[in-house]
C-alpha cells in the first residue's frame, strides 16, 4: 500500500519523464496536467529535488527536469523518499511490550502475513522504474489485477 502523497509523486515523475526531451517544466503546468493542487505539486517537486531525483532551473525558462534518466529511478526509491522507509513488521515486533492486539509476539500470526505482504509490495515497486510509467498499458511482467479477479470469481 502506498499513500496518496506517493501516488501523486509518481504521477509528477511520470509527467516529467514523458516530457524529458522538452524544456524544464514549471509547477503550474504539472499541477494542471496531473490534476493536483499547485501547492501540493510544489511541495513534491521541492522534496524530489532535495532527494536528488529532480534538478531545478531558475529564470524565465526555468522549471524542473529529471536529475537522471527515468530508467535509473526506481519507484521504490521515490516512494521511500516521500513516505519514508516503513518497517516490514507491525506493532508486535516494534513495541512487543505495548501491543494490546496480541497476547505475545509469537501468537500473532497476522503480523507475519502483513510483513510478507509489505515486503512483496516493496519488491514489486523496486522492480519498476519511472521509465516504466511512460509505457502504454502495463509494463512487462506486471500484475494484471483484472485477470486475477476474473480467475477467482469464475
Amino acid at each position: 500500500m502506498i499513500t496518496q502523497r506517493a501516488k501523486t509523486t509518481l504521477r509528477v515523475m511520470q509527467y516529467l519523464a514523458k516530457s524529458h526531451l522538452g524544456p524544464p517544466l514549471r509547477a503550474p503546468e504539472i499541477s494542471e496536467q496531473i490534476n493536483s493542487p499547485l501547492h501540493f505539486v510544489e511541495f513534491i517537486l521541492n522534496l524530489m529535488r532535495r532527494h536528488g531525483f529532480l534538478k531545478s532551473m531558475r529564470g524565465r525558462k526555468g522549471g524542473f527536469i529529471l536529475a537522471k534518466p527515468a530508467d535509473q529511478i526506481r519507484l521504490q526509491h521515490v516512494i521511500e523518499a516521500v513516505d519514508g522507509k516503513r518497517p516490514s513488521a507491525t506493532c508486535t515486533r516494534i513495541l512487543p511490550a505495548t501491543c494490546v492486539q496480541c497476547v505475545t509476539p509469537e501468537a500473532c500470526r497476522l503480523d507475519g502475513i502483513i510483513s510478507s505482504a509489505l515486503a512483496a509490495s516493496r519488491q514489486v515497486y523496486y522492480g519498476f522504474t519511472v521509465a516504466d510509467l511512460g509505457l502504454n498499458g502495463l509494463p512487462s511482467g506486471s500484475y494484471d489485477h483484472k485477470t486475477y479477479a476474473s480467475d477467482k470469481t469464475g
